[in-house]
C-alpha cells in the first residue's frame, strides 16, 4: 500500500512540475532594445564605484591597521559565513593590473 501511495504522489509532482516547466517555456518578456554604450549620449562618462572594505584588502600593509569590518568579520565569522576582507579583491597588490582593466573598458 505505501508503494502504491508513493508512486501516486510521484506521478502527480511530475505532472505538476511538467505543468509548471510549460508554463515557464510559454513566458515571453517583452521585446527590449539592447543596452550598450551607444544608447547614451556621445559624451555621457560611465563611472564606478566599490567599497575599500571589499577591494582593498591587504591587512596590516602599507601602514592600514584592521578596520571595524576586519575585526567584526575576525571575532564573529559565524555572523558572515566565515568570509572576510583578507584578500578580497587585492587591490592594494594589483593596482597595476586594476588600472589597465579601466582603461580596457574605457573608464
Amino acid at each position: 500500500m505505501a508503494i502504491k501511495l508513493i508512486s501516486l504522489v510521484v506521478i502527480t509532482l511530475c505532472v505538476a512540475s511538467w505543468d509548471a516547466a510549460e508554463g515557464i517555456r510559454s513566458f515571453r518578456s517583452p521585446t527590449t532594445t539592447p543596452l550598450n554604450r551607444y544608447s547614451f549620449p556621445p559624451h555621457f562618462d560611465f563611472g564606478v564605484a566599490t567599497s575599500a572594505y571589499q577591494y582593498e584588502g591587504a591587512v596590516e600593509e602599507g601602514g592600514r591597521t584592521q578596520s571595524i569590518w576586519d575585526k567584526f568579520t575576525h571575532e564573529f565569522p559565524e555572523r558572515t559565513n566565515m568570509d572576510n576582507g583578507d584578500i578580497a579583491v587585492d587591490f592594494y597588490h594589483r593596482y597595476k593590473v586594476c588600472a589597465c582593466n579601466n582603461l580596457y573598458i574605457w573608464l
